[in-house]
This record gives C-alpha cells, sequence and structure tokens, in this order.
C-alpha cells in the first residue's frame, strides 16, 4: 500500500480517549504513511496525544512523551512484510497515573517504550472513557481518497486478505485483561462505499477478537475513515 501525494496520509491506530463539555483528551499510536510529517513514503510506527488546553502533537514534536527505552524509539519505520504485525498497550499506571505504551513482539518479549505524565491530561486522569480502534486517511480537496490498510477490502472467507486488528483487549484498573467482545462495540464508517469494515468476533486463543478493515484507492468519493469504539459504562 503507498500514498502517492506528498499532502495525503493513511493510518491506523489504537487509542484511549475522554471528552466532556467539548474537551476531548486522547492518546493513540499504531503506523502511518505520510510524506509531510515523516519526510518519505514508508510505512512508521507513530504516536500523538492531545491533552489539557489543547496541548499535544505527534511522537516527540512537542514536549511531554517522556522516552524510556534506549533502542526502542516511539517512532521509526517498518520493514513491511506480507505478515507485518505491530503490538501495542496503552495503559495507566495505577500508582503514579502516568501512561505507557509497550510494544510486544512476536517473540513474547516486551519494551516499555516510555510514557505520558499524567500532568499533560484532565480528562483522562482515572481511566479512559473510551478506547477504540480506527482507520483514517487524508487527502486534499479534490483528490482522491488514499488507500486504507493494505489497500483490500476484507473478505469474509479470508482474515487477511485485509488490513486487521487482532487480540482486541482492555485492561481494568487491577491490570486484568478482558476479550473486548465482553463490552458493547459501536462501528462508525463515514461510508460502506468508501472502505470495508468487518467485526468479527473471536476466533481462536492466537488471533482473539479481531476486526478486518480497509480498501483501496477512492477515485471519486471523499472518504475519511472508520472505527470501532468501546465506550464504559461508568460515564455519562
Amino acid at each position: 500500500m503507498e500514498c502517492t501525494y506528498s499532502n495525503e496520509a493513511s493510518s491506523a491506530q489504537q487509542y484511549v480517549a475522554a471528552e466532556s463539555n467539548g474537551q476531548l483528551n486522547f492518546i493513540q499510536a499504531g503506523w502511518m504513511i505520510n510524506m509531510n510529517l515523516f519526510g518519505d513514503a514508508r510505512t512508521w510506527t507513530f504516536a500523538s496525544w492531545k491533552g489539557a488546553k489543547g496541548a499535544g502533537c505527534y511522537n516527540t514534536q512537542c514536549k511531554g512523551f517522556v522516552q524510556v527505552a534506549k533502542d526502542n524509539p516511539l517512532s521509526e519505520p517498518m520493514e513491511i512484510t506480507d505478515d507485518s504485525i505491530i503490538r501495542f498497550t496503552i495503559h495507566q499506571d495505577k500508582t503514579s497515573g502516568n501512561w505507557w505504551i509497550t510494544q510486544m513482539f512476536k517473540d513474547s518479549s516486551v519494551s516499555d517504550m516510555g510514557y505520558w505524565p499524567k500532568e499533560l491530561f484532565n480528562l483522562i486522569g482515572d481511566g479512559a472513557q473510551m478506547v477504540g480502534f480506527s482507520g483514517m486517511v487524508s487527502a486534499p480537496p479534490n483528490t482522491p481518497s488514499p488507500p486504507m490498510g493494505n489497500g483490500n477490502r476484507p473478505k469474509y472467507d479470508d482474515p487477511y486478505h485485509s488490513g486487521f486488528f487482532n487480540n482486541l483487549q482492555i485492561m481494568g484498573n487491577d491490570y486484568s485483561l478482558d476479550r473486548a467482545d465482553m463490552f458493547p462495540l459501536k462501528r462508525l464508517v463515514d461510508s460502506d462505499q468508501c472502505y470495508g469494515l468487518d467485526y468479527a468476533g473471536h476466533d481462536n486463543p492466537n488471533v482473539g477478537v479481531y476486526s478486518k478493515y480497509g480498501g483501496p484507492r477512492r477515485k471519486s468519493m471523499r472518504c475519511l475513515g472508520l472505527h470501532l469504539i468501546i465506550r464504559f459504562p461508568k460515564f455519562p
């Protein structure tokens, strides 16, 4: 999958967020192709945040994120293969209140990459209001929307034909992990004619709860993205 124009972008990410009275806090992490941001057309891992008074940025473009892992930066180019997978957790430390990002690797090892101090936020000091998994695209006006995922729409009988999110889990206040299908999920798509989003539920222990998403470049439609969102009942 590739972006053709320098001012278009395509990404997939997971996020934690809360909103109240027109204010929004979020932390998200995933992969992105964005020539304006990264300076080339490669696929990069990335994270971004928005906190109190609208502060926030991508990666380390502003003060906020504290890098801890010396050999695993928050953003770096990915080596893309047919089975490329990245796995992150975004979780809040109960003692400090800081929000950590951890990367999990295929060999089951983990890397605590760093954290966003709790003081950056005014709405997610005690957990998140919602968790989401999304694909997003952007393009200048009057230009085609770029491909999403690997450029293929989901196929019913082939979970790996398109882009996918798998092993979707929610971490509780006691650090316990629950399958995402234990919570009500809401599907949001700007148009089913743009890109596909198929929530498949739980498959097996290796794949877990998963969803397939994506599609090719849309030449005649203005498209934005798609989301699977979980809202937690303790919030209005």
